[in-house]
């Protein structure tokens, strides 16, 4: 169920403004939310050293070695100060690879012309011998306009490219030549020299710079926890109301913790004021109370990202039940249900926290169901059922299924009782309102009548014209209380998308044929890397290795797709065609109360 929320509003005194969110934080229950934009320098500061952080902490990520992870902080370190050292060090070494990269080029640059001093070239011209150092490719000089006493003077080549100086008494400034750039300093000893500098300086700053990271990640990580709470505190004092000498916070409390919410607000002296949520209040946030055994179900939201509205309905049981199942038949294959149960199991003994095992029950769960539907289809890593022993075939009505007609019809039973049950449990909502809920039985009704329809056209291969009654009926009779109280004829929308509302709804059942689909798709990829196996080890049983290879890739290939088929299929089946019929528009903001986070 989704927690029932009240909207309160906590007056103080204006000086007691920090005071009063600091101690709304210390108890943390109430979800803040800002009655005007927060902006304060305070702030300003905060989210300036929060970026900071996280550039460090990406730096960090990129200059660590991959053993660094399992640092433990050694000492008391101050976060700031080694943050700042931490960005002095980084600068420098900046410097220095800037530095560095500048004179790799200019020797570069060089490189054609040997050692010299451009001062002796400015020593030269004063004395009137104009020189000009020039580089083209081979064929590619023009210099028919050099005055007559000039000499040129080939200095190397290389890879086509020729580098040349023009002597000559006359001056060449005003010349169009093909001069070569030259950097400001061209003792290339010298330059060599102040890379060798700056390379030994940049080994100490990088290797300083390691340990002080080593040392100071894990300081740094609960800093980025503690900037995250301060930048929270502050936005909630920022985003407080002003009225004179008085200041006051709006926020959402759930209803069981509102008695520890106005006892706080007595023992402070703050005036406090509670009321109902009003249908039009887009602030207020989402909280799900989920049963003790059913919490595995929030880490499917938290993985996913989203969250059903305060006026919608938790659905959170309903789709951790159905999205086992539906991961059950898109994978099918119970060799890797046992193997994944098996891992889960491991998983679930070792897990130390509520959260870790929590998510290892869930996985558990995913794991038995893919097990049991690939038991029951007789399907074992692909291999062909009749060699299977008689416990491990499955039923005949999977595996011995013509065409997979059964299958079909499965799909096609679970896409209508999926949808239809989100019918049922919108009417059951709507309780009150006896029009609306016939409206949403009549759509349950017409979804049935879809099921028979699929039925007849894919499962049978029938024309519409041999519906059964039983469709008919369904059909007759959802359409008539779809028309009569589901529709609001007084709305234009309403109007103009029912028609494409039928024709969604039998879509939507239709849609349930992927979990047929895809399940064969990991069957037949599974067999092609078998036969694969097989043809190589027929034709050269010494090559037993490469047999093992070829089936380990393709099995570990066939678990890694049916992963993502799960992430697209039995994710979407849920939040969109369950969802759209239950409307369940997923637009929920997470309960996140103004509180201290507690670090280890």
């Amino acid at each position: 169920m989704i927690e029932v929320m009240k909207k309160v509003t906590v007056v103080c005194l204006e000086s007691d403004r920090a005071k009063t969110v600091e101690a709304l934080q210390a108890q943390g229950l109430v979800h803040v939310t800002n009655v005007v934009q927060p902006a304060s320098k305070n702030l300003d500061d905060l989210l300036k050293q929060q970026e900071t952080l996280r550039k460090m902490l990406k730096e960090v990520d990129d200059r660590l070695p991959e053993n660094a992870e399992q640092l433990k902080e050694t000492g008391k370190i101050d976060p700031e100060f080694s943050l700042n050292d931490a960005e002095k060090l980084l600068h420098t070494i900046r410097s220095l690879e800037d530095e560095n990269t500048t004179i790799a080029k200019n020797l570069e640059l060089l490189e054609p012309w040997g050692s010299f001093d451009f001062n002796d070239i400015q020593k030269l011209k004063e004395r009137g011998i104009h020189i000009a150092l020039c580089i083209t490719g081979v064929g590619n000089a023009k210099l028919k306009q050099l005055p007559e006493n000039a000499i040129v003077k080939e200095i190397s080549r290389d890879k086509g490219i020729i580098a040349f100086a023009i002597f000559s008494t006359e001056p060449l400034d005003d010349l169009q030549l093909p001069r070569a750039t030259m950097p400001e300093i061209t003792n290339q000893a010298e330059l060599k020299r102040k890379f060798k500098q700056n390379k030994a300086q940049l080994d100490q700053c990088n290797a300083d710079f390691i340990s002080l990271a080593e040392n100071a990640k894990p300081a740094w990580i609960k800093y980025k926890t503690t900037l995250e709470d301060d930048i929270l505190l502050e936005r909630a004092k920022a985003g407080m109301g002003n009225g004179g000498k008085l200041a006051y916070l709006i926020g959402y409390v759930p209803v069981p913790k509102l008695d520890a919410v106005r006892n706080e607000a007595y023992r402070q002296g703050w005036a406090i004021r509670y009321e109902d949520i009003e249908e039009n209040d887009h602030e207020v946030p989402t909280l799900l109370n989920i049963p003790k055994r059913f919490k595995m179900a929030q880490h499917i939201f938290d993985f996913i990202g989203i969250l059903p509205g305060y006026f919608e309905t938790d659905v959170s049981i309903a789709m951790l039940i159905f999205l086992a199942i539906f991961c059950g038949m898109l994978v099918g294959d119970a060799g890797y249900g046992a193997l994944l149960t098996i891992a889960s199991l491991v998983a679930l003994k070792k897990a130390k926290t509520e959260k870790s095992r929590e998510i290892s029950q869930l996985f558990l769960l995913i794991s038995l169901c893919i097990l049991g539907y690939g038991w029951l289809s007789g399907n074992w890593f692909g291999l062909p059922n009749q060699y299977l022993p008689k416990i491990l075939k499955g039923i005949p009505w999977l595996y011995d299924d013509v065409n997979q007609v059964n299958v079909k019809l499965l799909c096609f039973f679970i896409g209508a009782f999926h949808t239809s049950l989100a019918r049922a449990w919108n009417a059951y909502n709507n309780q009150q309102s006896k029009r609306k809920a016939a409206g949403h039985i009549g759509w349950g009704l017409f979804l049935w009548g879809n099921f028979f329809l699929a039925k007849l056209l894919i499962c049978d291969g029938k024309d519409f014209g041999d519906l059964p009654l039983e469709g008919i009926s369904l059909y007759s009779v959802g359409f008539i209380l779809i028309v009569t109280c589901g529709i609001d004829w007084k709305n234009m929308e309403d109007l103009i998308y029912t028609p494409f509302s039928f024709v969604n709804s039998f879509v939507d059942v239709l849609s349930y044929i992927r979990l047929y689909a895809v399940g064969l798709s990991g069957v037949y990829i599974a067999q092609a890397f078998n036969n694969l196996a097989k043809g190589i080890y027929q034709g050269n049983p010494l090559l037993i290795p490469v047999v093992v290879l070829v089936l380990l890739a393709g099995h570990v290939l066939n678990i890694t797709m049916a992963t993502l088929s799960i992430l697209v299929h039995a994710i979407r089946l849920n939040t969109l065609e369950f969802s759209g019929h239950i409307d369940v528009n997923w637009g929920g903001r997470p309960y996140k109360p103004l509180r201290k986070t507690q670090l280890n």
